[in-house]
């Protein structure tokens, strides 16, 4: 039984997010469905996958993580979505599945920093995401 599509949003390194929702992740590469058409997106591009209503990173979550609805945060890193088998996780522990995909709020892919600063002059503020060296 193929599970609703759930609209979610994608963090890019580059900076870049989209709102799409999620097809499959296998070998690597995201299948991202967005009203510009499908994109395969690979693992090294991304940051991280804010699902459903969970609608900015919590600042908490530095790290591969992925982060359940009942706040439960399972330290590990995400290695294949399908519909059909759901979300299959890669442990310090060992492996597990999460069958639906709905029970998630965030999926961390990449190692993110989250520093808030203010535009010299301004009152602007401003957030910045990026990958922490040396990991």
């Amino acid at each position: 039984m193929a599970q609703e599509d759930i609209t979610s949003k994608i963090a890019l390194k580059d900076g870049v997010i989209l709102t799409g929702t999620v097809g499959r992740y296998t070998n690597g590469i995201l299948e991202f469905k967005t009203k510009y058409g499908i994109l395969q997106i690979g693992q090294e591009d991304l940051l991280y996958i804010l699902v459903s209503q969970y609608d900015q990173l919590d600042d908490s979550y530095h790290w591969p993580c992925i982060v359940m609805k009942n706040g439960d945060v399972i330290t590990g890193m995400l290695e294949s979505y399908t519909p059909e088998t759901g979300v299959k996780i890669k442990a310090e522990w060992g492996e597990l599945t999460v069958n639906k995909f709905e029970e998630i709020s965030l999926i961390i892919l990449g190692y993110v920093e989250m520093q808030s600063y203010k535009e010299e002059g301004t009152t602007d503020e401003y957030e910045w995401h990026g990958r922490l060296e040396g990991y």
